[in-house]
């Protein structure tokens, strides 16, 4: 769903089942999880199901605001280490959506213009851009922020700093009906 498929594996998975692609006007990796619903209700002639699943989890949605009024309008950004950078993911991919469904505003100054790609990568001599957020995700594959926690370009942003466990992290990255009240109620 959240990736193109050509004509031909298509034509190959339609001998199986029937097959529902990817909304027209959405780049790979950038489908909003409603939108998925949606389009997948639909595939099934499910959609009024499909628009239940979607009221209840923007329901859910909608609690974790109310519960944590100090985040709402905040700044915000969600990085993942790898390769002695940071990733940082645009409000155009999950993890983006989701925190800012949570009530949190990525800045267009962190998380750039160029909106045909669902992340960008920053260099640890520019990771004084991220001071300008109020509260930091930092995804924590396979420990990954242990080298992190002790890089000195990234200390003064540890105050502001939520490590987030691998499981929610993946919650987040492919956010849906099931995932993502599992991820709030962990992000409490």
């Amino acid at each position: 769903m959240n990736q193109a498929v050509d004509a031909q594996a298509k034509q190959a998975l339609e001998k199986i089942a029937p097959v529902t692609l990817k909304p027209q006007g959405y780049e790979n990796w950038q489908i909003p999880w409603d939108i998925q619903v949606k389009a997948v209700a639909a595939g099934v002639d499910k959609q009024e199901a499909g628009e239940k699943l979607i009221a209840d989890t923007q329901g859910k949605f909608a609690e974790f605001r109310a519960q944590h009024p100090d985040l709402q309008g905040k700044k915000a950004a969600i990085v993942m280490p790898y390769g002695g950078k940071l990733g940082l993911y645009t409000d155009a991919d999950g993890r983006g959506q989701f925190i800012e469904s949570m009530g949190l505003t990525i800045p267009d100054a962190v998380q750039g213009t160029d909106k045909s790609s669902f992340y960008r990568d920053i260099a640890p001599e520019n990771y004084s851009l991220l001071e300008q957020v109020d509260v930091l995700y930092v995804l924590d594959y396979q420990g990954s922020a242990s080298a992190l926690k002790d890089d000195p370009a990234f200390q003064p942003l540890l105050s502001k700093t939520v490590f987030v466990e691998e499981a929610v992290g993946n919650a987040m990255s492919v956010p849906d009906p099931l995932s993502i009240p599992w991820a709030l109620d962990k992000l409490k």
